[in-house]
C-alpha cells in the first residue's frame, strides 16, 4: 500500500489502480477486524466466567469430599466406641476372694 501511495504521489498514474484495490480490500476487511476485536473481548469474558464457574464447582466438590471424609471418620470413631464394653468386665466375671 505504501509503495502504491508513494508512486501516486510522484504522479505515476499506473499505480492508481493497485492503490484503489488495496484500499478497497482494506475497507472490506476492516469492519471484520473490528468485529473480531469486540467479539474477542466478549469471548474472553465468557471464558473467564466459565473458568470461574468451574473453579467454584471444584471448590464445592472438594468441600463435599472433605465433609464426607470427616463424617466417615466420625462414624468410624462412633462405631469403635460402640464396640467397647460399656461396663466393667469384673462385673461379669467376679473374682473369688477366698
Amino acid at each position: 500500500m505504501q509503495l502504491s501511495a508513494e508512486a501516486v504521489a510522484k504522479g505515476d498514474l499506473t499505480a492508481v489502480m493497485p492503490l484503489l484495490r488495496v484500499l478497497d480490500r482494506y475497507d472490506r476487511y476492516r469492519p471484520a477486524a473490528r468485529a473480531s476485536q469486540v467479539s474477542n473481548a466478549n469471548i474472553r469474558q465468557k471464558l473467564l466466567d466459565r473458568l470461574n464457574r468451574m473453579a467454584a464447582a471444584l471448590r464445592e466438590e472438594e468441600a463435599r469430599k472433605n465433609e464426607a471424609a470427616r463424617l466417615k471418620e466420625v462414624e468410624a470413631a462412633n462405631s469403635l466406641a460402640e464396640d467397647r464394653p460399656s461396663s466393667n468386665p469384673s462385673e461379669f466375671f467376679p473374682r473369688n476372694s477366698g
